[in-house]
């Protein structure tokens, strides 16, 4: 098991970086959009996790488990990991990706406020502020839940069966649990 300490001492690595793509053939729609998929999917378990390990903080300086500069260190982290990763999902080439994406923003982007706003009720004490924090968290479920809604319908568009999309929705359900279950660990 990891301790309370572990917990706040990194976020979700990852790299936000676009590798330049050579000319290649073209590629199928359907194929086009799996790939898509499997990309957006990657970004939003990240997205997921890092909002989890969010709260998690959050329960931890409430618990007292973690120390206020601890807390503070962790949402600043937090706050910059956010901004950097709102900043990733420009990589949609037709409209529906693209307003697919623009929910995984409004997540991160809700996310970064949550934790800029935890960081101003640590240095001054406010209710407000920590009120903000609260409906910016909410915010960020919400997209969440919008995000894997809106999976579904873009494997629709794409013309997946209703078989293929009911193996994927078992899939972001395990996906999911595993998650929760390795934060509940930590």
């Amino acid at each position: 098991a990891i301790n309370d300490q572990d917990f706040v001492d990194g976020l979700s690595q990852d790299s936000t970086a676009t590798t330049a793509k050579t000319e290649e053939p073209e590629v199928d729609p359907k194929q086009q959009g799996i790939e898509f998929d499997e990309r957006a999917w990657k970004d939003f378990l990240q997205l997921y996790e890092t909002h989890n390990k969010l709260v998690k903080a959050v329960s931890l300086y409430a618990e007292d488990r973690i120390s206020k500069l601890d807390f503070y260190d962790f949402c600043k982290e937090a706050e910059q990991w956010f901004a950097n990763k709102s900043l990733s999902f420009k990589y949609g080439k037709t409209d529906d990706e693209k307003e697919y994406l623009r929910t995984f923003e409004t997540f991160a982007l809700a996310d970064q406020q949550a934790a800029k706003s935890l960081m101003k009720y640590l240095d001054s004490n406010s209710m407000k502020d920590l009120s903000k924090a609260k409906e910016n968290i909410e915010r960020g479920k919400q997209a969440s839940v919008i995000i894997a809604k809106n999976r579904v319908v873009l494997l629709r568009k794409l013309n997946f069966t209703e078989e293929e999309i009911q193996k994927t929705i078992e899939q972001v359900t395990a996906d999911l649990e595993e998650i929760d279950k390795k934060l509940a660990e930590q």
